[in-house]
Parts: C-alpha cells; structure tokens; sequence
C-alpha cells in the first residue's frame, strides 16, 4: 500500500584543523620510575550543516496537508503548493577552543613481588570551562609460590572529554554546557604461563566492571553516528575477556579469543535499555601454520563470530519512548571465515619478503552492518538491511627491513 520513492537529501560540510603540542618527560631513582607530559591542542572546526527528506508516495507527498476546499471535499486545481520537506536541519558554525592537558605517573615496586603503577591527568577546555582530574592505580601480583601467575588490579577514574560532534544535537545546535562523560573502572585480570604441544602458550583472563555517567546517548544512522548533545544517560558495562595466544609452530604465533559483555544505559531517568555496543558474545580464532615439508609456505585461517547489536529506527532519539526498540530489535549474528596462504621469498638480501593470497568471507555469509528505514504512505517505517561485502579474493605484498 502506498508504495512509492522518498529523498535524504544531505549537503554537509565538517572541516577540522588541529594543532598540537605536547613534551614527555621521565626520571629514574633507584626505587621509582616518574613519567610526567604536558600537551596543549588548538582545534578550528567549521561546519555547514544542509538536511532534508521528503517522500513522495503514488504521487502524494508526505506530509500533504489539505487546503479548506479540499478539505470540504471542493478540489482545487489551481492551487499549487511547493512539496513538505521533513527533517528539515540547516546550520552554520565556526567553533575554535584550546584543550590543556596533562599527566604525572609513578612506578615503583613494594616487594619483589608486588609492583604498583599510580597517577592522574588533568585537562582543561576552555569551550565549557571544564577542569578535570582523574586519578587511576594498579597493581601487579607475581607470588614467588606461584611462578606461572600474575594478577593485576587497576581502578580509576576516566573522563572522555567531548570532540565536536558530540556538541551538535539533532537540529545542529551545539550545547556549550556539554560535560565530558565518566566511567570509574574496576579490572581483575591474570596471566597463566603454561605449555601446549610442547611449546609456551600464555593465557590472559579479565574481569572488569565500569560505572558510566554524564552519557551522552547516540544512535547509529547506517554509518552515521548522530548524537543528543545532553548528559542525560548514566549506565555500566560489565564483561569477561579471555586470550590464549602462543607459537603452535615456532615462528608463527596462533590465538584464540572470547569476549562476554553487557552494556546498558538509562536515559533522563528511563528504564535500563542495551547501549549500541552491546555485543553479548565476540569468539575470534586466528591459527597459523606451515606446511609440513617447505616452510616457505604459511597458511593461516581466521574465525570471526560476534552476537548481534541493538539497533532502533533512526528517528528514535527524537522521542525517548521509542529508544526502547533497542531492548528487542537486535542485527542478525555476525560469522565471518578467512582463509590465506603466504610465500615466504628468501632471494631478499636485505630484508622479509612475503607474498599472500586471501580469501575474506570464504563462506560467502551475507552480514547485516545496518538498515535502511523507508516510509510507506501512511509513515510506517519498514527496515530494508545493508550487508557487507560478500567473498573476496585478496592478493597482499609485504616487505620488512
């Protein structure tokens, strides 16, 4: 029903000129190690902001308000209105700011088996006058008992101070009293040395919790990340992270990887809904080897597997209500197989000359990256999904020295 064509119509221009500056400096005693930088960044951004759609559906454009006669049900031929445009957004600015930032660290060890890494950095931005401290520390734990471990624990306090985007709103205003957004982080992790196949494998495991706030929420429209510009969000991320990377064979390292994650948010008092990010599972496998009668040859295979993301309706950010679709919509999984097989060319006097042949996507799967919404007569939006690339043949030439 209704079925017809529709224009995003987008003529936009962002051009950003940075400048910086920053000195590093470090100091060794015989029990610390100091670190210490001072950075200065001058940013020039001009922007021209040029948006509108329309959608003209079986000859009838949407919106198409009825004039008093035809609203009495008299047609009025003579009566010609130029088309409604929605989603009309149209802006000039010219922002300059100075960023000051800077940091102090210390490393020192308590006991041979207890190291501690502790500092803070401070910035200051004169667009919203905001100084800034954040503190941070960690701890690493070798037992002498215990020769194959290592623990570490790290707290602190990190801020993300906003760049330009993240001041724009929908309707291209920009908010001056845009704050920067905090986590205040708490990881657990350890390494386990250990051997496989005869040969040192490592295994790295964390455990991490961060308490978010200040957020600033965000959609992402098919490749386009459109901000609120309002500190109106607060939520937490929490996960296992786990990694076990070693040389199958010598020379070629192998690892394999998992990732288990929650990300939710709230927004201006709402209930918790996932974040953008909020990828559940992400399984990576990358093994290596060489063939068994010629090393010159290596082949090497790589398994990608990630649960779906959240995704809403482009125009959810403009009524807090519907930000809830993120709670049930989620993008198919994604499933990606590469396969490649190198040469190695050892007439290089002078250096490593590998040739490669690739094959991204060996199984052709077909991954939803984002949707296309489209308005039907009655402005009903319908997703239409956009893929990534399908197989692909890929020939690599890399040269060391």
């Amino acid at each position: 029903m209704g079925v017809g064509s529709f224009l995003n119509h987008a003529r936009n221009e962002l051009n950003a000129i940075i400048y910086n500056v920053d000195y590093q400096g470090r100091f060794l005693t015989s029990k610390m190690f100091w670190l210490w930088g001072a950075k200065f960044q001058r940013e020039d951004i001009l922007d021209h902001l040029n948006e509108w759609r329309i959608v003209d559906s079986a000859n009838f454009t949407l919106p198409n308000p009825q004039t008093p006669l035809e609203y009495l049900g008299i047609p009025n031929l003579s009566l010609s209105r130029p088309p409604l445009l929605q989603n009309v957004f149209r802006a000039n600015h010219h922002l300059i700011s100075n960023r000051y930032s800077g940091f102090l660290q210390s490393n020192f060890e308590v006991s041979p088996e207890l190291a501690v890494v502790a500092g803070a950095r401070m910035s200051y931005w004169d667009f919203n006058n905001e100084f800034l401290v954040s503190p941070r520390a960690s701890l690493t734990y070798a037992p002498e008992n215990l020769q194959n471990w290592t623990f570490r624990l790290a707290t602190g306090i990190y801020y993300q101070p906003p760049f330009y985007r993240e001041l724009r709103n929908l309707q291209g205003e920009l908010n001056s009293n845009i704050k920067s957004q905090r986590s205040i982080h708490v990881v657990l992790g350890s390494d386990y040395y250990l051997t496989l196949w005869n040969r040192p494998f490592k295994l790295t495991s964390e455990a991490y919790y961060k308490a978010l706030s200040n957020l600033i929420p965000y959609e992402i429209d098919n490749v386009r990340i459109r901000y609120l510009a309002q500190n109106i969000g607060k939520g937490y991320a929490t996960g296992l992270d786990f990694r076990l990377a070693g040389e199958v064979v010598k020379g070629a390292e192998s690892w394999a990887s998992l990732s288990i994650m929650s990300t939710k948010e709230s927004i201006d008092g709402a209930p918790y809904i996932p974040r953008p990010t909020d990828q559940r599972v992400n399984f990576n496998l990358f093994f290596q080897d060489y063939l068994r009668n010629n090393d010159n040859f290596k082949a090497h295979l790589n398994l990608v597997f990630g649960t779906g993301l959240p995704y809403g309706s482009p125009d959810a950010l403009r009524n807090l209500e519907t930000l809830q679709q993120r709670e049930n919509f989620r993008l198919p999984a994604y499933r990606r197989v590469d396969l490649g097989l190198s040469y190695h060319v050892k007439a290089l006097k002078i250096g490593q000359l590998w040739l490669s042949a690739e094959i991204f996507n060996l199984f052709d799967f077909s991954n939803t990256i984002s949707y296309l919404w489209i308005s039907d007569f009655n402005n009903r939006q319908h997703a239409v999904e956009n893929h990534l690339t399908s197989r692909r043949l890929n020939f690599r030439i890399s040269v060391s020295f």
